[in-house]
């Protein structure tokens, strides 16, 4: 049983995933909100694939008037003999964070102002995310 045992955990440790629950729990003893294993569709390839972690948390200021800071993580964790690479690519979609600030900053509700309007009228560049 104690070879079985010791084979497992051998096999384990070949693997990220012990370097996953180290950065899971990293992540959440800062507070932050952890979602391991999230499925997406690969816009590239357009299947199903797994992301490892996806964090994110929201800190929230009073000084002066309420703001909110959302902030979002997807983490891919990989054993590697040279770590610290990271891969980016070109955002396709709106950056919608300007509309939420602008509400929470002037008590503005979506009546008076609304993310449609402002999206119609100033679809430029500066509304990009990349």
């Amino acid at each position: 049983m104690d070879d079985l045992i010791n084979k497992i955990i051998e096999d384990i440790n070949k693997t990220g995933y012990p370097t996953e629950m180290k950065v899971v729990n990293i992540f959440q003893k800062r507070k932050w909100s952890c979602s391991e294993n999230q499925y997406f569709i690969d816009q590239d390839e357009h299947k199903g694939r797994e992301i490892d972690l996806k964090v994110h948390t929201n800190k929230y200021y009073e000084e002066s008037g309420p703001i909110c800071c959302w902030s979002m993580l997807s983490v891919e964790i990989k054993k590697s003999e040279k770590p610290w690479v990271i891969f980016t690519t070109n955002r396709r979609r709106t950056d919608t964070g300007g509309y939420g600030l602008l509400n929470h900053r002037n008590n503005i509700n979506s009546s008076i102002l609304s993310y449609n309007k402002i999206m119609n009228k100033y679809p430029g560049k500066s509304t990009k995310i990349g």
